[in-house]
């Protein structure tokens, strides 16, 4: 079954990174240090991808956001 997207406006501090991301980013790069002053400027052009996580911590459910898709976005 497919189901449409859900997209929304979430807070920064809501999500966490993937803690087994494929790989990591390198902040010292042109590539990455140019990413970073774009977004400062204009914003984040593509959206970064999140899943809802829920855990059962001592009987209380912990929901969060896990990192899918933008790492460097994200990182930036």
């Amino acid at each position: 079954m497919f189901t449409k997207p859900d997209v929304r406006v979430i807070s920064i501090g809501d999500i966490r990174e993937n803690p087994v991301a494929l790989r990591t980013v390198n902040t010292e790069t042109e590539e990455y240090q140019g990413l970073r002053d774009s977004i400062a400027e204009v914003g984040i052009l593509n959206p970064i991808n999140v899943r809802v996580i829920e855990k059962n911590v001592d009987g209380k459910i912990i929901r969060y956001f896990e990192l899918v898709d933008g790492l460097h976005r994200y990182s930036a």
